[in-house]
């Protein structure tokens, strides 16, 4: 029997999906809990912050006025995310966001099982990764996202930092090697991880 998994409580799915039938709010909330931080994330690849949680809103404002058409887990994540992507596609394409959006979000269009279930498996990555780099040190948090998320190279951040590009780049590997150990149980994070860790020794000096 599938369990839906929030830290460390489990849910029955059948038990959830018959309290969502019944409007128990507490069934719509345990839904809210495992799913809104990771179509949030998912939204915010394609729209700003704020129409990002907007539209993340009106989703589940949409799944509880249709939550009697749900008999599985899997068909409210689908709903979810499809619903999210063809409300950041008609976003995007009414105020020109950006045309590399339009195209990525017009392939998911054509595509809602294979690629969107992708996307699905990039968000769990991202959320599971984010969580963890939140815990890194501060000093180690800071060099990780300046060389991941802002792609900048050692003496770059070296420079902002106002440190060695030595410390960087102990910092970095250091960085890595916790992330490594605190994702050891997610094998697709550790295969991400240790790709990061290549990136690292190939990195510009």
């Amino acid at each position: 029997m599938l369990k839906l998994t929030d830290k460390t409580i489990q849910y029955d799915e059948a038990a959830l999906i018959a309290g969502l039938h019944r409007g128990s709010e507490q069934a719509f909330e345990m839904l809210w809990q495992h799913f809104y931080k990771r179509v949030l994330y998912f939204s915010r690849r394609f729209v700003p912050e704020t129409d990002a949680q907007d539209i993340t809103t009106e989703v589940f404002v949409q799944l509880w006025n249709k939550r009697a058409d749900f008999h599985t887990i899997g068909k409210v994540a689908n709903f979810l995310f499809i619903a999210v992507r063809n409300r950041c596609y008609n976003l995007v394409r009414d105020r020109q966001i950006h045309d590399g959006h339009i195209a990525e979000l017009a392939e998911l269009m054509e595509n809602d099982r294979g690629d969107l279930l992708l996307e699905q498996v990039r968000v769990e990555l991202v959320k599971l990764i984010s969580e963890q780099v939140r815990q890194l040190p501060e000093k180690t948090r800071r060099v990780f996202l300046l060389s991941f998320e802002e792609g900048l190279k050692p003496s770059q951040i070296a420079e902002r930092l106002g440190v060695s590009v030595k410390t960087v780049k102990n910092q970095k590997l250091s960085a890595i090697k916790l992330l490594k150990s605190a994702l050891q149980q997610h094998p697709l994070e550790s295969v991400l991880l240790f790709l990061l860790e290549i990136e690292y020794f190939f990195s510009g000096q």
